[in-house]
């Protein structure tokens, strides 16, 4: 089974966290019922609390995880 991207929500103050530290190629926003890079936008400060955010996670299926030693 091949690995998917699978895009979890995220609270805002994580959202300013991830920006912090410069991964904003992981950040995703709810525009129109789908999902887009946050890079495509540009936001007011009064628009944030109404947005939904997600972070892009590499999905792995159980079989394929690194199994500890």
């Amino acid at each position: 089974m091949s690995k998917a991207p699978i895009y979890l929500p995220i609270s805002l103050l994580d959202v300013f966290e991830m920006i912090e530290d410069e991964k904003t190629d992981q950040l995703y926003v709810e525009y129109q019922n789908s999902l887009s890079p946050v890079k495509n936008f540009d936001f007011t400060l009064s628009e944030l609390n109404r947005k939904n955010f997600y972070i892009k996670q590499e999905y792995i299926p159980k079989n394929d995880q690194e199994k500890p030693l």
